[in-house]
């Protein structure tokens, strides 16, 4: 993909654990690599929740960026206050230069 295609400036974070106050353990998401990114909605599909919840419709997305060593389906990515998690990773090619993400977004927006 041509790099002027990324348009869309993105964080990838990572859960991090740290302790309050109190001492417990508190989870958060820190930041991995903020970056330029080209975001493509590629599915739709309706989830109904348990016990007669509402219907929710998460979009599958491919994120689309430069090639960077250590992103994992355990992070997840942050755009615009929307939340991805990243369900797969692919290098392009395998040559390190392009990496597709394969994400869900998160409709929870929790943790």
């Amino acid at each position: 993909m041509r790099i002027g295609k990324m348009r869309q400036r993105i964080t990838i974070t990572q859960r991090a654990t740290g302790r309050d106050s109190a001492g417990e353990q508190l989870h958060t998401w820190s930041t991995f690599w903020p970056c330029w990114a080209h975001i493509a909605a590629i599915a739709r599909m309706a989830i109904e929740q348990p016990q007669g919840g509402a219907l929710q419709n998460p979009t599958k997305f491919q994120i689309t960026i430069r090639f960077h060593a250590g992103v994992v389906p355990a992070m997840r990515v942050e755009y615009q206050g929307r939340i991805f998690n990243i369900m797969n990773v692919d290098d392009v090619d395998g040559a390190g230069e392009e990496m597709i993400l394969f994400c869900e977004e998160n409709m929870s927006k929790e943790g």
